[in-house]
């Protein structure tokens, strides 16, 4: 890898990561939605020992509020609400976390193409990525998933390389502790242990079963302790929720007149605020999301699959007007018209906005495209190892598939260092055919 490239690289990174700090620190916008969450859990973990992620009002306590939140980013929150809650320390933290996983993104790089400079266009894709730099200055939990996961891929190709037990060790704690900073994972964790037991039995090797285990008794732990708390074995308490506003309003909303769906929607909150405990509204919540899923299962694939497209081309709309205070047009946001009537929707939105905006968005929009087809073409270079490419590949369109019809360029965040490693091939490609080309 080229010294000057990754000089220039780093340069560019930390100014960007400088600026962008700076003006969040004139600006004060740290707060998205489920900012107030962490900070209560935070300030809860600190003051009474608890998770519970609202204000403590000990008459009135909602059960889900103890499992909304997992504990790691509340716990990475505690210097900043210790100091009077200086949130700015935690985002001069997040910043130097963003900037680490740049560099651990530069060491899978030296591990899987170890005789390569890395592309121009490769950094380019660093530097048109707004939402690498919008999330390290937001209270969000983004940027630290982010690094636990980049960590965790470092540490299992460093293992497979050297067959070292230390770093296979490694890999497990960090999935376990990105477990414990999203919940999103507790069913890859499942899968991840099943690989590994079968591979420390064809092995007869202890640390491949050590490797298996850990995450997997964190998973249990962890949900052992929110059944303790609410009587319901779960992981988090946001999970049927979140399929609420999510796939099912959206099935709902393009299977009947949007009054009707909404007064379904709102049927349900009446309903489910009649049970008598907590379990028995997650249960009937559970129960209503499945039979909308189940009576629509083709609305249900078509949202499932545009959403997972929108995953890998959202260009981060919401992202870049949020932190910068642009007003957006009138009507409903960007993801609330996708969710309805699709990519026609889009178009129409983006019509209404800001100039400038759009090409800020359309150059990111074809960055995404190009990450995209890198994606699909990952998977037969065969120029990398099997396993190597699975590493890689497969959290990405785990993460993918989970998040589903909310697919946003927030959601693709933590595994955006995946995204560029799997691009690198493609542009070899690229470089060749274009090469070859120009000599005719």
């Amino acid at each position: 890898m080229s010294n000057g490239r990754t000089k220039y690289l780093w340069i560019g990174m930390i100014l960007i990561h400088f600026c962008f700090l700076l003006y969040q620190g004139f600006e004060g916008g740290y707060f998205l939605v489920d900012s107030e969450d962490y900070i209560q859990a935070s300030k809860n973990l600190w003051e009474k020992q608890s998770l519970y992620s609202a204000e403590m009002d000990e008459g009135n306590l909602y059960e889900g509020n103890f499992s909304r939140r997992p504990p790691l980013y509340p716990a990475f929150l505690l210097p900043a609400y210790i100091l009077n809650e200086s949130w700015i320390i935690g985002l001069i933290l997040q910043n130097l976390i963003s900037l680490l996983s740049i560099g651990l993104f530069l060491k899978i790089y030296q591990l899987l193409y170890p005789d390569k400079n890395i592309p121009y266009l490769l950094i380019a894709c660093l530097f048109f990525y707004p939402a690498q730099f919008i999330y390290a200055n937001l209270i969000m939990s983004e940027s630290l998933f982010q690094l636990l996961l980049t960590a965790s891929l470092f540490y299992l190709l460093k293992g497979e390389k050297e067959d070292s037990k230390k770093y296979f060790l490694l890999h497990a704690c960090c999935l376990a502790a990105a477990l414990l900073t999203k919940p999103v994972l507790y069913l890859f964790i499942p899968v991840h242990a099943l690989y590994f037991l079968f591979r420390g039995v064809r092995k007869r090797k202890s640390y491949f079963f050590l490797t298996a285990l850990i995450p997997l008794i964190v998973l249990f732990s962890y949900s052992w302790r929110n059944y303790l708390q609410t009587d319901y074995l779960h992981v988090s308490s946001v999970q049927n929720i979140n399929l609420l506003q999510y796939p099912v309003t959206y099935i709902l909303s393009q299977e009947m007149e949007v009054e009707k769906a909404d007064s379904l929607i709102d049927h349900f909150h009446v309903e489910a605020r009649k049970k008598e405990s907590f379990k028995e509204e997650q249960k009937y919540w559970s129960e209503k999301n499945r039979e909308v899923l189940f009576r629509y299962p083709g609305t249900f694939i078509k949202l499932q699959v545009r959403g997972m497209l929108n995953f890998f081309l959202d260009p981060g709309r919401f992202d870049v007007y949020h932190f910068f205070g642009i007003k957006a047009s009138a009507g409903e946001g960007l993801m609330a018209t996708f969710g309805k009537d699709g990519y026609r929707g889009i178009w129409n939105y983006l019509a209404r906005q800001p100039l400038g905006i759009l090409f800020l968005l359309f150059g990111v929009l074809l960055i995404n495209g190009i990450k995209f087809l890198g994606l699909l073409a990952f998977p037969f270079q065969k120029e990398i190892p099997l396993r190597s490419r699975l590493y890689i590949w497969l959290p990405v369109i785990y993460l993918a598939a989970v998040t589903g019809v909310m697919g946003a360029s927030r959601f693709s965040l933590p595994v955006f260092f995946f995204l560029l490693l799997m691009l690198v091939p493609f542009i070899e490609k690229l470089h060749s055919l274009y090469l070859k080309i120009r000599s005719q």
